[in-house]
């Protein structure tokens, strides 16, 4: 009997294999495309949570309205940061981002450049955002005139060496101490930097007509977001920068580190 079940299994199998071969291959082509497709997905939902406190972790936005017509921008002066962060008790800590310099390398009496994408950060970098160290202080930046790199950078410029200690130059003579190598952020970061330097000792980042900084803030736990909102508004330093727009609607708002990647209304300087 099950001999003869058998014959029959395999003579449909044979009048359909075709028909099997496709759906099998259908099937496949299906569940591959599933899969890619849920990768892609968990991983832009994911974006930016390898940070520690992600949740926690905000950016400041400055909003003009005016005519009908709105424009965000998250590029600020640096001492509103310091304002904002004294006369508020709802944060644990604050960091700011600017433009990097340009690097180079002494080789040979000679001056090589190196294409290394570079933020200026200020000492609080590392309290907010999460670099795993491979090599070299845990806490670096820190001082002035030092600077962190990643992996692939250390091997691009230094090769098999141990660069920790070695010397960057910034914008052909300043002299940036490299502290620590850093493991390369991940894909899913909307970090793309390869280097992070303390901030310039230059007079100009204490200008409040210097437009060139990016100011990110960590909430303590159970800190009210409507509440700093509504305060926000009431400081000295807050209420000059409104004043200098007389014909425009001035606000200031903030974007939760989790929303960052989606975020289609940072206008200008909406990338670190």
């Amino acid at each position: 009997m099950n001999t003869i079940h058998l014959k029959f299994i395999f003579k449909n199998l044979k009048k359909s294999g075709k028909i099997t071969v496709f759906n099998l291959i259908g099937l496949s082509v299906s569940f591959a495309a599933f899969m890619l497709i849920s990768i892609y997905v968990f991983n832009e939902f994911t974006y930016d949570r390898f940070n520690k406190d992600y949740e926690r972790i905000y950016r400041l936005n400055m909003v003009k309205e005016s005519n009908g017509q709105k424009q965000v921008s998250t590029r600020l002066p640096n001492p509103l940061a310091d304002d904002i962060r004294d006369n508020l008790s709802e944060f644990e800590s604050q960091c700011s981002f600017a433009w990097g310099p340009m690097l180079y390398v002494k080789e040979s009496d000679q001056l090589a450049h190196y294409e290394i994408a570079t933020r200026a950060v200020d000492s609080t970098f590392t309290d907010i955002f999460t670099l795993r160290i491979k090599s070299g202080n845990q806490h670096p930046l820190r001082t002035k005139n030092s600077i962190i790199i990643s992996e692939k950078t250390a091997i691009k410029v230094f090769g098999d060496e141990n660069p920790v200690g070695k010397t960057l130059l910034a914008n052909y003579t300043e002299p940036y101490i490299i502290e620590a190598i850093f493991y390369d952020l991940p894909e899913n970061s909307s970090f793309k930097y390869d280097a992070f330097c303390s901030y310039p000792t230059t007079e100009w980042i204490d200008y409040w007509s210097e437009y060139s900084f990016i100011h990110f803030f960590k909430l303590l736990p159970n800190a009210d977001m409507s509440l700093i909102n509504s305060k926000i508004q009431d400081i000295q330093s807050v209420k000059n920068l409104v004043n200098n727009y007389p014909d425009t609607k001035i606000s200031f708002t903030f974007t939760p580190l989790k929303d960052y990647h989606f975020d289609s209304q940072g206008g200008y300087g909406n990338l670190v």
